[in-house]
């Protein structure tokens, strides 16, 4: 099985999920350990588990092996987005009291408008848009909450 398989396959299940149709079936061709490797890692990285784990018997004819796994990675999105809120949550609250406004934007703020579960909307960051006169308020407010630059070494 090649990747552009497994992407095929993971396709077409999150297009059945969307569309509230049931998702295909497993494909008799992918029943090697590796395949249902691939499938793991393409599911992870196109960070899809938690759709696919909500959607009723979307994982039900997959390999329980590749489902748990799924399931896991579903539980550990909605974990990382719980505490990721509570902190960004936190850090805007402190960045308020300090005055400085913001606007949370891209993958946070479609996550929370458009997503009944947030951590539908996978993402590694949030982006605040911040008049730059509050730049060095905020900085300060960031580095107290253990946010750093990329560029920082660390």
């Amino acid at each position: 099985m090649s990747i552009e398989q497994a992407d095929r396959f993971l396709a077409d299940c999150v297009r059945a999920v969307l569309d509230d149709r049931q998702a295909p079936a497993w494909p008799a061709a992918f029943c090697s350990q590796v395949h249902h490797e691939i499938i793991e890692e393409r599911a992870r990285f196109h960070g899809i588990a938690v759709l696919l784990g909500h959607a009723p018997d979307a994982l039900s004819g997959w390999p329980a092996p590749v489902a748990d796994t799924v399931r896991g990675e579903m539980r550990l999105a909605a974990l990382w987005e719980e505490l990721h809120r509570k902190m960004i949550a936190g850090i805007i609250e402190r960045l308020a009291e300090k005055g400085v406004s913001t606007i949370v934007m891209k993958g946070t703020a479609l996550a929370y408008l458009y997503y009944d579960e947030p951590a539908t909307r996978r993402r590694g960051d949030t982006d605040l848009l911040i008049r730059p006169d509050d730049l060095t308020a905020a900085r300060r407010v960031l580095e107290q909450a253990g946010c750093y630059r990329r560029e920082d070494p660390h």
